[in-house]
């Protein structure tokens, strides 16, 4: 699952090749979060229901999306919507951050993210944010390609 339409293109793309994900699908930001109601049928075209990873831009609000999202999952008795690790570690090392104005987050907004938490943290704390855009088609393509990350 991919916050926005860019960076679903470039994965879209990638994994034709890389044959990563069964299925890769564009959250729509916020609409991701009632959206997981069709997960069923998503499944249904899979043949079984799968784990769901996402990757969102790296703000307090692309964080609370899958939360609240993996939290309707549970209620439902499903797998929880897990963070797609890797493409977080890429977006915190290779992004460049932008400014950004809001106050710091809960700190258990960035647990989430497991081992990418703690960066997450500072980065807030700097007042600043990354776009998920930075982990694109020419970065995927060129740097990652088929490696198997």
């Amino acid at each position: 699952m991919l916050e926005n339409a860019a960076t679903w293109h470039s994965f879209c793309r990638w994994n034709e090749n890389a044959a990563r994900f069964s299925a890769i699908v564009y959250g729509d930001g916020n609409r991701f979060i009632d959206g997981v109601r069709y997960l069923p049928d998503l499944f249904g075209e899979l043949g079984a229901p799968r784990p769901i990873s996402y990757f969102g831009d790296l703000d307090p609000q692309g964080l609370r999306i899958p939360q609240i999202a993996s939290r309707k999952c549970r209620e439902r008795g499903w797998l929880p919507v897990e963070p797609l690790a890797w493409a977080y570690r890429l977006l915190l090392e290779i992004g460049i951050p932008q400014a950004w104005d809001g106050d710091p987050p809960e700190d258990e907004l960035c647990d989430w993210l497991g081992d990418s938490a703690g960066p997450a943290r500072q980065l807030f704390l700097n007042r600043q944010r990354l776009a998920q855009e930075h982990v694109g088609w020419e970065y995927l393509a060129s740097s990652v390609g088929l490696r198997g990350i």
